[in-house]
């Protein structure tokens, strides 16, 4: 739930000028800025901009509130949809929101600005390591050795960007051989599987618990 006061010195030091705070229909809160835009704050949770400068005040709210508790991860996957959809339902069942890109309206954005949108809205960040490419050293065409897409070593980076390595889980997968690891990344935790992601569910529970989310181990 987004704090009225925190949200209010958020846009004081965005340079936004808030004239003023009323109750809202006993539902909420109406921020009104100095610009004509009204922020609207519900007590369950959620906001919801309106006016001429709403897409701008939103985008800059948008940035800070990754700190707001809520239910939410942002998952960067491969081409494995076996994994993809066992991880889905793996979240669903612990009732945490997976944010899938490929699942969010685009509204004419690239990839890098849908990234950078939707990033903010979560909390904790899972990326699903899968074997879906081959690589080898350029002086040793032997040795290939199965990789992770070329985008979701990129996504991993922006991830560790936004929440740090102890808000980034990487659900690998055990082949072999294994998968090549990117490089410079000491520290972020790897949750190996082999066949399915439930595999990891308890370890999933304790990383994701340590970051605020409310769930039950037993589930």
């Amino acid at each position: 739930m987004i704090n009225k006061d925190k949200l209010v010195s958020l846009l004081i030091s965005k340079g936004i000028p808030v004239k003023e705070t009323p109750r809202y229909k006993g539902i909420g809160y109406r921020i009104k800025l100095e610009n004509g835009t009204a922020v609207y704050i519900y007590d369950s949770g959620g906001f919801f901009c309106q006016g001429n400068n709403a897409d701008q005040v939103r985008e800059a709210i948008e940035d800070e509130i990754v700190d707001e508790p809520n239910n939410k991860v942002f998952v960067v996957y491969g081409h494995d949809e076996t994994a993809r959809k066992q991880l889905q339902r793996l979240l669903e069942e612990l009732e945490v929101e997976p944010i899938f890109l490929d699942d969010q309206p685009t509204e004419g954005r690239t990839i890098i600005e849908q990234i950078v949108k939707y990033i903010p809205r979560a909390n904790f960040g899972i990326v699903l390591m899968t074997p879906d490419d081959i690589g080898y050293p350029k002086s040793r065409p032997e040795q290939k050795q199965p990789r992770a897409r070329q985008n979701v070593v990129l996504e991993l980076g922006m991830l560790l960007m936004k929440f740090k390595r102890s808000g980034t889980a990487i659900l690998l997968k055990d082949v072999d051989p294994p998968i090549e690891k990117p490089s410079d990344i000491d520290g972020v935790l790897y949750l190996p599987y082999k066949e399915d992601v439930f595999e990891i569910k308890q370890k999933l529970i304790r990383e994701m618990k340590s970051k605020g989310y409310e769930m039950e181990a037993s589930k």
